[in-house]
């Protein structure tokens, strides 16, 4: 007998817990056995067609959230340059007073 040949073992569980306990536990076995679900070929390709187009999405994720250096929010510079930063603070001191001179004129 060769003992490094792969001996596949299917193991069919009862319930869904004892399937999770069974995976939880999986790193306490011997170094030399692993644990996987058993998919069917269909599945596989399902899975593998899937995860591929996951990670191409994400691939154009991240670079479409990248920002461009030559690109700046030039929204956000504009609303600032057009707000004046004196009338700004002139307003929020007076909303606190019952009495606003500044506005009544």
């Amino acid at each position: 007998m060769d003992s490094e040949k792969i001996r596949p073992i299917l193991l069919t569980t009862t319930t869904i817990q004892r399937k999770i306990q069974i995976l939880k536990n999986k790193k306490k076995m011997q170094e030399n056995t692993y644990i996987t679900n058993d998919y069917s070929k269909d599945a596989l390709e399902k899975r593998k067609i899937k995860a591929a187009n996951f990670r191409e999405s994400e691939k154009r994720k991240r670079i479409s959230e990248t920002p461009s250096p030559k690109e700046t929010n030039d929204s956000a510079s504009k609303k600032i340059q057009r707000t004046d930063a004196f009338q700004l603070m002139r307003e929020r001191a007076y909303s606190m007073h019952e009495k606003n001179t500044y506005r009544n004129n």
